[in-house]
């Protein structure tokens, strides 16, 4: 397989935010997958690599695939399942520990809808297959021959090659590659875990960068493969692909960003799925549901934290007011008026240096305080700071 290079030009960067934003509105969508044309995508896939059609089972979220993967596993044992006399005493054996060791998430509406899942989508498998059927499928071997070959057509262009990953690989990949692929593998419980997942949708940075260089004429010779690959990119979420099985997860229900375009959701999770599977995040870092949705965070706890970025989402998510109302703290500066305020010194961390604060509305209900550089002194230059009014010359 190789590449062969046609005419390749650009006219402007305009093209290259059309086909990033046309990716990105792809990977952020929250419309359920059509299951005909998803079950289309993923035979056409496997067909690409020269397999049979796979048996393809479709759930509400990558965890309750991955329930469904443990709990089919488990069948593979002979023993095990010929000691009960009926599949329906199996599966209710199976579903009851899988649900209590990993879906905890599931409350009791939902863990029914997933139990008649099980029923109707694995019955027919329950003791009837090998472990062969779980022969992990390595796509990104594939993924990988079309980066290496993409980017050796790019070389001869390498003004081209910069502009498409400034422009449309990196600013899909910091969203896309650390947010949505690391942070939802984290949060699957552990003991189902399965880190090699095939993300689709969420692998749009590497996908938008194959389909657009072949739009600009670079050729990949096995074009059914990458056909196959975009496809099944817009038409499928999570999956996780094996030799003789498949488990295609819905996409989320809800995705929360911020200003910045990182998951991010005050007071629910950033992303979650119509089963209830889903993780909360605080300006891209995964936080505890505990913090966001119980609200079960205090002073001493956010402070205490080991992780210097959890700490920091932790005293955000309570305020940095709250937390100065619990330490030792210093008034540098004050003002009264409509920009009055303070300037409160404290040491928050014990491992870190003194910080500065700007603390306004005082003695309002919406008292609240705001970090601020420890080189500003005044309450006037801190509220130009904090209000980005001339940051250069605050």
């Amino acid at each position: 397989m190789g590449l062969k290079m046609k005419n390749f030009s650009l006219k402007s960067g305009r093209d290259l935010i059309v086909s990033r934003d046309a990716w990105l509105k792809n990977a952020l969508s929250t419309k359920r997958i059509d299951r005909a044309a998803a079950k289309r995508s993923v035979a056409q896939l496997y067909k690409a690599k020269g397999l049979h059609e796979p048996i393809i089972l479709f759930f509400e979220s990558p965890a309750a695939c991955l329930m469904a993967k443990s709990i089919i596993e488990k069948s593979i044992n002979p023993s095990f399942f010929n000691s009960f006399r009926s599949q329906d005493e199996l599966l209710d054996i199976y579903v009851k520990r899988t649900v209590r060791e990993s879906g905890s998430y599931l409350i009791d509406s939902n863990r029914k809808r997933f139990k008649e899942t099980i029923k109707s989508e694995c019955t027919f498998l329950l003791g009837n297959i090998d472990k062969y059927y779980f022969k992990f499928l390595i796509w990104c071997y594939s993924s990988n021959q079309l980066k290496e070959q993409v980017l050796i057509g790019l070389d001869a262009h390498d003004l081209n090659k910069q502009n498409i990953l400034n422009k449309l690989y990196n600013p899909l990949g910091e969203l896309l590659s650390y947010d949505f692929k690391y942070h939802l593998s984290e949060q699957i419980p552990e003991n189902i875990r399965e880190h090699n997942f095939f993300p689709g949708w969420v692998d749009a940075y590497w996908i938008s960068t194959f389909d657009y260089a072949q739009k600009k004429g670079v050729e990949y010779k096995d074009h059914n493969q990458l056909k196959a690959y975009l496809d099944f990119s817009k038409s499928c979420g999570i999956t996780y692909l094996y030799e003789k099985i498949a488990f295609v997860s819905d996409r989320p229900e809800k995705v929360r960003l911020d200003g910045m375009g990182r998951l991010h959701c005050s007071d629910d999770y950033a992303m979650k799925f119509s089963d209830g599977f889903g993780y909360c995040v605080w300006h891209g870092f995964p936080v505890s549901s505990e913090w966001v949705i119980k609200k079960k965070l205090d002073a001493q706890s956010a402070i205490s934290c080991s992780n210097e970025k959890e700490r920091h989402a932790a005293c955000e998510i309570l305020g940095w007011n709250n937390i100065l109302c619990e330490i030792e703290n210093k008034v540098l500066d004050k003002t009264d008026g409509p920009l009055g305020g303070e300037i409160i010194e404290a040491k928050i961390f014990s491992d870190m240096k003194k910080q500065k604060f700007l603390r306004v509305n005082i003695g309002l209900p919406n008292e609240c305080a705001y970090p601020i550089p420890i080189d500003i002194k005044r309450v006037r230059q801190a509220h130009s700071w904090v209000s980005f009014i001339n940051r250069v010359a605050y």
